[in-house]
């Protein structure tokens, strides 16, 4: 509840004493007065009064929380990288003399061909054993002569291989006695360089009836 203050009890005070002061003021005619006819009673109308508004109570400020204040920056220490000084080294690059070795040439392998001719023998091939062709019967009836132009290969080992007719007079007549003849015919291989090689040789075998006995 909210106290009165000193000016309401001053108030009510005052409301008091006149109520008080009217009461008497009434009374007294009774009492000096001989008793005259008496006006109609005065009503007294009660006096309202309208309390004083109560006075609201200030708020009370609220108390703010200040932020506490920052600590003041600490300046960080500035470094400085002493300077050092250094005289300049003076470099002098020599380069490495480059080694020179003497290189060997190494001798060329030449490719070798499988078969010589005899142009490119150091040392050409000899016969070291021949059958002499036989003189075909119907030629000889006939008294017919003629020639075989005959190839061949001399192997490194002497022996004879892949005969070959190049050209025969009269045709055909005096092959196969050449062919059979040369089959079995050797020599001494022909050589390159030292070394014993393949060669190929082309050889003509005459049919003359004077030569035969």
């Amino acid at each position: 509840m909210m106290q009165k203050t000193p000016r309401s009890v001053f108030i009510i005070g005052f409301v008091l004493a006149a109520l008080i002061n009217l009461v008497l003021f009434a009374l007294i005619p009774h009492s000096s007065t001989p008793e005259t006819p008496q006006p109609s009673p005065l009503r007294s109308q009660p006096v309202r009064f309208t309390p004083p508004s109560p006075q609201m109570e200030q708020p009370q400020p609220e108390e703010m929380t200040m932020p506490p204040e920052p600590a003041p920056a600490v300046p960080q220490p500035t470094l400085t990288a002493p300077t050092l000084h250094q005289p300049n080294p003076t470099l002098t690059l020599q380069a490495p003399q480059p080694v020179l070795k003497q290189v060997t040439p190494q001798p060329q392998v030449q490719h070798r061909p499988s078969v010589f001719s005899s142009e490119a023998l150091d040392v050409l091939p000899q016969l070291s054993y021949q059958t002499a062709p036989r003189y075909p019967l119907q030629a000889r009836k006939r008294g017919v002569s003629g020639y075989v132009k005959l190839q061949f290969d001399v192997l490194a080992n002497g022996e004879v291989r892949r005969l070959r007719i190049l050209e025969s007079q009269p045709p055909g007549v005096f092959d196969n006695a050449v062919l059979n003849a040369a089959r079995t015919w050797s020599y001494q291989p022909g050589e390159v360089l030292g070394d014993k090689v393949r060669v190929r040789l082309v050889r003509t075998i005459v049919f003359n009836l004077e030569d035969q006995p």
